[in-house]
């Protein structure tokens, strides 16, 4: 592996850390438009071992903004 190569690595993995770090503070936040921008515009996630699933970034958000109220931590 060539040093650019290494390098890239390094920087790759430091941005996968950086987006960890904020989705995690936007959970914690609640700050749904800043979760948004950590998702490709063509996400798919599922909850509930895969009962609940949604398509598309704006679908997503929506499920979280509805489920993620202040009353639960």
């Amino acid at each position: 592996m060539t040093l650019e190569e290494r390098i890239t690595r390094l920087e790759d993995i430091e941005a996968i850390r950086y987006l960890q770090a904020k989705y995690q503070r936007c959970l914690d936040t609640r700050d749904f438009d800043g979760i948004g921008e950590c998702f490709a515009d063509d996400v798919v996630s599922s909850y509930g071992t895969g009962s609940m699933s949604y398509n598309g970034k704006e679908a997503v958000i929506g499920f979280l903004a509805k489920v993620m109220t202040p009353q639960i931590p």
